[in-house]
Parts: C-alpha cells; sequence; structure tokens
C-alpha cells in the first residue's frame, strides 16, 4: 500500500530491489522524425527517484513533437532550455505530457539532458519476500 504504514512486532527481514525503468521510445508525431543514426531516438524513462529522463535529436516537425503517457508527466508546465540547430531553443513539458518547440529552428532539436520530476511516480520494485522470525528466549 503506497503511503500506508506497516507495525512490526518483533523482527521482520525484507528483501527485493528497486529496478530502473527501461528506454521508452515517444512516438513523434507533426511531422518531426528522428534527425539520424548518428543521434538518439526521441526517447523518455523514469528513475527510480521518479526523475523522467529526456534523450535524442528531432528533426522537420512543427509544435507538439511527442505526448508523455500518465506517471511520466510534470505537475506544473516545464519550460526547459535546449539547443536547436547550433542556437537556444527551448522544449514545454506540459501537464497533460504534451511536449514541445517553442522556439527554436527545426532543422535539429536536441532533448538530451532535459529532466523534471514526475507528479505521480509508483517505484519500479521487484517483489520482497517477507521472512518472519521467530524469537528465542533463553
Amino acid at each position: 500500500h503506497v503511503g500506508g504504514s506497516v507495525k512490526v512486532d518483533g523482527f521482520l527481514n525484507l528483501s527485493g530491489q528497486i529496478t530502473q525503468d527501461n528506454w521508452k521510445l515517444a512516438s513523434l508525431i507533426n511531422g518531426w522524425v528522428r534527425h539520424s543514426t548518428t543521434f538518439n531516438s526521441a526517447e523518455y524513462f523514469r528513475d527510480s527517484f521518479g526523475i523522467v529522463h529526456l534523450k535524442g535529436m528531432v528533426k522537420n516537425g512543427t509544435g507538439e513533437i511527442f505526448r508523455l503517457p500518465a506517471g511520466y508527466r510534470p505537475g506544473k508546465r516545464e519550460l526547459q532550455v535546449t539547443f536547436s540547430n547550433n542556437a537556444v531553443g527551448r522544449i514545454d513539458i506540459e501537464t497533460n505530457g504534451r511536449v514541445t518547440m517553442q522556439r527554436g529552428n527545426n532543422a535539429w532539436v536536441s532533448l538530451d539532458g532535459i529532466t523534471f520530476r514526475a507528479v505521480v511516480f509508483f517505484p519500479v520494485v521487484t517483489p520482497v519476500v517477507v521472512t518472519p522470525i521467530t524469537p528465542v528466549f533463553l
């Protein structure tokens, strides 16, 4: 139960591990395409702390580049600085998941290094094995 509490009278061993999310390929829209095989595809992932990371280089589109799914969106609109055709550009990430180029040149736009905290985040956790321990009284 997320946000719950646990009361233990005695000893309790927990084991398991938090694993990282895998990179997910973004579904490009509005004419945006991967720049070339020299650069990463447009992708995103959420780390075990709830930080969303973007990477890749795109070109030739207008406006919205792709949309992030629920769980990968910011709590407030994010304005992120980027490089765009060797100049400064701006990428907006909205609470509905829209990732949009607001300023820059669409000859190429970098998504590398863009990060933000997801508003709702559930860590990827492997199952926890609970082993009760019977106390021994001497």
